[in-house]
């Protein structure tokens, strides 16, 4: 009875392995040369429409300008190095509630975002804020002031 009930198990696995077993296959990336991944994501640079290879061409020249886009606290969608400004500039940064920023985008100045925001500085009530704020690495400019980050 043993012996029936192995074979059957055995005929089970022996038909559903094309489901189980993995196929091991190789990974042409990892035994690619260097020269062999250049021309690779050379093929696939030219493989591109001309328009976006342009678009592309643009976003490297602004971000080697400008840096990288600035990380973004997505609570307040306020960036980081604005925050930091804040911390910088203000008498009383912890009193800041930050209430919203338009998304980054690119100007002739750098990144920019609007931020309205309120503030406690001497008086006992809020002021509600709003600047424009342009971020050229790391620095970041206001109509009031710039301050290295």
């Amino acid at each position: 009875m043993k012996f029936i009930l192995l074979i059957i198990i055995l005929f089970v696995l022996w038909l559903t392995a094309p489901m189980w077993q993995v196929e091991h296959t190789i990974d042409k990336s990892i035994v690619m040369t260097d020269k062999e991944k250049e021309e690779a994501a050379e093929q696939a640079y030219l493989s591109i429409p001309a328009s976006e290879r342009k678009r592309l061409e643009s976003d490297k020249k602004y971000v080697e300008k400008f840096g990288k886009k600035p990380r973004i606290d997505h609570d307040s969608d306020t960036p980081y190095v604005v925050k930091k400004y804040w911390k910088k500039i203000y008498k009383y940064p912890e009193n800041i509630i930050p209430l919203s920023c338009t998304p980054l985008e690119k100007s002739s100045n750098g990144w920019k975002t609007v931020c309205n925001y309120k503030t406690i500085e001497d008086s006992r009530s809020y002021q509600l804020q709003q600047h424009i704020y342009y971020i050229d690495k790391g620095t970041v400019k206001c109509a009031r002031s710039a301050v290295k980050i």
